[in-house]
């Protein structure tokens, strides 16, 4: 069966966590960029791919392990000091706190989209929005853009939480809509009350 987007973990993640940009630690470990597209051309080195049917497309990079750590970081350096079944990865879901983003060891939190009901969410591939392992995001408000009809042109997209990193849910967004909390002028990009990608205040972020 196919392995969709995000859950409610992801979502509770979401809703109480701050954003960093994409990186490279160690070696291996790459944090690919999520961005949407629509040919395989918009994703060097990856595939472009539905991250549901009818829904948005997303950049698909095969995720590469942590194999050694570099100055300073904290975690897991190779996936030998992982229990079975885990492989280690750069920090992800980093929502802030007194220690700061490690290296942790994952193992998939989801096989199908069934996995995810309990957060009304999908279960998105791991490789699909930079994600290392099989991950249930969140997608109370949509799934594919048939379910965005409030106003014309909505799409059903990814946006990341304004706290957590690669941290996920699935929102509408009309034209005139926002794509990423940057684009908010110090708000945040997704309305709860609404489903729908617009600028909202900024929830506050954990330190």
């Amino acid at each position: 069966m196919r392995a969709g987007p995000l859950t409610a973990t992801a979502l509770a993640l979401a809703t109480s966590c701050g954003t960093t940009s994409a990186r490279t630690t160690g070696a291996g470990g790459s944090l690919p960029s999520a961005a949407d597209c629509a040919v395989d051309g918009d994703c060097p080195g990856g595939l472009c791919v539905a991250l549901t049917p009818g829904g948005a497309r997303v950049c698909r990079f095969t995720p590469q392990p942590v194999t050694s750590c570099g100055p300073g970081e904290m975690g897991c350096c190779d996936s030998a000091a992982c229990p079975a079944g885990e492989r280690c990865f750069p920090p992800v879901g980093y929502c802030g706190g007194l220690v700061g983003p490690m290296n942790r060891c994952l193992r998939d939190g989801c096989v199908t989209d069934e996995d995810c009901a309990a957060d009304a969410g999908i279960c998105a591939l791991a490789s699909d929005l930079g994600l290392f392992v099989n991950t249930c995001v969140a997608a109370a408000h949509c799934q594919r853009d048939a379910d965005c009809s409030a106003g014309p042109g909505g799409v059903c997209r990814p946006l990341e939480d304004p706290c957590c990193h690669q941290v996920f849910a699935l929102w509408c967004w009309y034209p005139g809509g926002c794509t990423a909390s940057a684009d908010c002028d110090g708000g945040a990009c997704g309305d709860p009350a609404t489903g729908a990608a617009t600028c909202v205040p900024r929830p506050t972020c954990p330190l």
